[in-house]
């Protein structure tokens, strides 16, 4: 994979001559201007002249270490920000920026995402500027795997704080929140000083969501009902107009609707040229025949989506009508939408909408900065330096962005023909072999049993264990986006009672070390988890059922979980033994299907959300 985690050399200072600004302050171009950056900031701006007079010469001045830029021709433009995507895997900082998104704002976040913010800002790096929600906060049951749940008031108020604790500075709220839970979470968060964004919870409802001036809503949540039931024009002009007053932002995603497809326009869409650069395993969960909102679709639904997609398109230009402040985000991440590939679609999505060029581009540039509260999005003296090159002006047509000549984030420059070979090299690193135990201890002498963890047929992970009379030590490595490295070590005695049990977990940069009840088992290490456990439930004939309390890390790594594990025997086939398990976890209820060759675990099978995770005995 290219090096994209690296201590970046302090970038000289650099001048833009000959350019055509547009400083997104107004509509006004600036004509055969020159840009000053120094130190990661615009220094200057001006004619060419006024500004060279700022950079300073002589032996060992300014002028020695100057890059100059000549633009002739050109537009110089401010990078621009999608403001809704779900940035799992390293690769996509380098799609962002081939594309001249400069700011993200991801919008389902864990802890890795602060570290990755940290790394970009401390220009460790190379990347678009990371802004982040916590992890998604949902009621019971959860919409999504991974959620975390927030059934109470008093939960409410704990979450926000541990967030706060650990570095977000906003919270993204999901569709099965109760009323007065949502109000417990807006309370907090407006004492800790935290933003609320995300989804209008069905519940709680549009007119509550402005009342409580939320501050961000994504994907017009809420103004056409639950689900998009109404279209009444002099309903959503007065929701519009409220929006304005309560000062709520709208991050509309329109384009993510337009790749809600049939299983046939999907394969096509796979076949764009840039989906090669897309992780292999984001890639494999973009199936309309797996994934569990597209998979029971038919005909008449997707000619429904299309509608709302018109009448949201309807709504983005009476919001801005209104004066409702407007954000560009595509909810990138999602089946068939590229990071970086999508922004382009989605400003053109605005101007279908009716917006003009500049205003378009306001919604991706200025008003991204003015909504997080930092000082990017302009061509400003003072402003961060994240700037695109580009060959035509793209106040006359927003088409004209793609691809730039060359892009500039936090102050780094990065030229076409350095973009596109690190394009290449994230098109590589795909069909590289992974060394996945690389670095880890190796294991004790024992009986040695593999495992390769499939996701969609696509191997995402492995695993790998010794056994012995007294002990069983195992290793699992999952890749991203879940990205983890779990180590197991059980001991039990002739009788195989379990004496000792610990696990140490590395996800996201969090790694602990535990000591358990070793009365329980607890913990995840994959199948090898299941030689010490399956003691526990061997017995069962077909159609009996074990039950025992289970533990194991949160979906966000915050605590151990306690939840009642299910084990049925059902029956097998050629002598080997079959079991149905089920773990009813707070945010779903997972259920799998386990099978055994001997006393050895040789296959577990889950369904989950967007397919199938499977994990199987190498023989």
């Amino acid at each position: 994979m290219i090096a994209l985690l690296v201590v970046l050399l302090a970038a000289p200072d650099i001048l833009f001559e000959n350019v055509h600004v547009v400083t997104m302050r107004n509509q006004r171009i600036l004509r055969d201007h020159a840009v000053l950056v120094r130190s990661g900031r615009i220094a200057a701006v001006g004619p060419g002249a006024e500004v060279r007079k700022q950079v300073g010469g002589g032996p060992g001045g300014r002028e020695d270490k100057l890059l100059r830029i000549d633009g002739r021709g050109r537009y110089l433009m401010p990078g621009l920000a999608d403001m809704h995507v779900h940035l799992w895997y390293e690769e996509e900082f380098t799609l962002y920026l081939a594309q001249g998104v400069t700011t993200v704002r991801n919008l389902w976040g864990r802890r890795k995402h602060l570290r990755w913010a940290r790394q970009v800002e401390q220009g460790k790096r190379a990347g678009p500027t990371l802004l982040t929600t916590g992890p998604i906060l949902d009621g019971a049951p959860a919409i999504w795997e991974r959620s975390v749940v927030v059934r109470t008031e008093a939960e409410a108020r704990e979450t926000v704080a541990r967030l706060a604790r650990e570095g977000y500075r906003s919270i993204k709220v999901y569709n099965r929140i109760r009323p007065k839970v949502y109000d417990a979470l807006v309370a907090a968060c407006r004492k800790q000083g935290l933003k609320v964004c995300g989804h209008v919870p069905y519940a709680v409802g549009i007119e509550r969501a402005l009342k409580a001036r939320q501050d961000s809503i994504e994907h017009l949540d809420g103004y056409f009902g639950t689900p998009w039931r109404d279209y009444k024009p002099k309903l959503l002009k007065e929701r519009a107009a409220r929006t304005a007053a309560a000062g709520t932002w709208n991050c509309p995603t329109l384009m993510v609707y337009t790749r809600f497809v049939p299983a046939a326009t999907g394969k096509r869409l796979l076949q764009s040229p840039e989906m090669r650069f897309v992780p292999p395993r984001l890639r494999a969960t973009w199936d309309p025949s797996r994934d569990f909102r597209l998979k029971n679709l038919g005909p008449s639904t997707f000619r429904r989506i299309a509608r709302h997609v018109e009448w949201e398109r309807s709504l983005v230009k009476w919001l801005h009508d209104a004066g409702a402040p407007l954000l560009v985000g595509t909810d990138a991440g999602n089946p068939f939408v590229v990071a970086g590939w999508s922004v382009h679609l989605e400003l053109a999505e605005f101007v279908k909408s009716g917006l003009t060029p500049y205003e378009t581009l306001v919604a991706a540039t200025r008003a991204p900065g003015r909504f997080a509260g930092e000082d990017f999005g302009t061509i400003t003296v003072g402003q961060r330096a994240d700037l695109l090159l580009i060959k035509n002006n793209p106040l006359k047509d927003v088409a004209h962005c793609k691809s730039p000549d060359g892009v500039m984030a936090r102050g780094r420059w990065w030229t076409r023909k350095q973009l596109d070979a690190m394009l290449t090299e994230v098109a590589a690193s795909y069909k590289r072999k992974k060394q996945r135990f690389k670095g880890l201890e190796a294991l004790p002498r024992g009986r040695r049993l593999s495992w390769t963890v499939r996701w969609n047929g696509l191997v995402v992970g492995e695993e790998r264990a010794t056994l012995s009379d007294a002990w069983l030590v195992a290793q699992r490595v999952n890749d991203a986006p879940w990205s983890s490295v779990r180590r197991a070590r059980y001991e039990f005695d002739a009788k195989g009672a379990i004496t000792g049990a610990g696990i140490r977990w590395n996800d996201d940069e969090e790694s602990r070390t535990r000591a358990f009840d070793p009365t329980q088992i607890n913990g995840d290490a994959g199948l090898a988890l299941w030689i010490v456990l399956a003691r526990r439930f061997w017995h069962l004939k077909v159609g009996e059922e074990w039950r025992e309390k289970h533990r194991r890390p949160s979906a966000d790594l915050s605590e151990f979980e306690q939840f009642p594990l299910i084990v049925r025997r059902l029956k097998g086939a050629d002598g080997r033994r079959c079991f149905r398990v089920v773990e009813k976890r707070r945010d779903k209820t997972y259920a799998s299907t386990l099978w055994f060759e001997g006393a050895v675990p040789s296959r577990l099978r889950t369904e989950l959300q967007q397919g199938t995770i499977e994990i199987r005995l190498e023989r």
